[in-house]
């Protein structure tokens, strides 16, 4: 085996210091990389979380004042309180 002499091993222990800061940087920069993008992802997600739940509350809300006029209506209220229950149902 060849025998090193130091100036090989400090080439040697530049070109390995080199290298750990360069993987070290690499590392900095994925990790950042990955904060920002998972940063980035949560506040798309909370936004789209706030759309869907207006768009239901929107939704439900319609079903909601449907009911209120399905209970006053003039023809159906009596209907779905007496005998003809059943029927009332079959027209909703």
């Amino acid at each position: 085996m060849p025998r090193m002499d130091g100036s090989r091993i400090r080439r040697a222990l530049r070109v390995l210091g080199f290298l750990a800061l360069v993987a070290a940087l690499a590392l900095a920069v994925q990790h950042w990389g990955y904060r920002a993008a998972l940063s980035e992802m949560s506040r798309r997600g909370a936004s789209d979380l706030a759309l869907a739940s207006d768009r239901l509350t929107g939704e439900l809300q319609r079903y909601r004042q449907l009911s209120v006029l399905t209970a006053r209506h003039p023809y159906l209220a009596p209907r779905l309180r007496g005998p003809d229950a059943g029927r009332a149902e079959a027209l909703l």
